[in-house]
């Protein structure tokens, strides 16, 4: 959306920090914040990547991350498209 020669399209699962640490709980554990190290999150990320690029046929970059890391060390240095569902009343 930025620039022609985009590489991948990222969309991000923001979660709660507290329901990120239930569902990955060794998420980060060896190095803080790097949780390509933890086989649930990779091998869910790979495959809802996978599926994902599959069904639209772009290159999809699929990640789980707790809120904090969204919105703290890259909060406003990136433009950011919420997508997600919203109940109305």
């Amino acid at each position: 959306m930025e620039r022609p020669d985009w590489r991948d399209i990222d969309l991000r699962l923001m979660m709660p920090d507290d329901e990120f640490e239930k569902e990955f709980p060794e998420a980060g554990k060896v190095v803080e914040n790097r949780w390509e190290f933890d086989a649930k999150w990779l091998l869910l990320t790979i495959a809802i990547s996978e599926r994902l690029s599959k069904q639209t046929g772009l290159p999809v970059d699929f990640q789980f991350q707790p809120i904090s890391n969204g919105n703290g060390p890259w909060h406003g240095k990136k433009k950011r498209n919420p997508i997600g569902l919203r109940f109305a009343d």
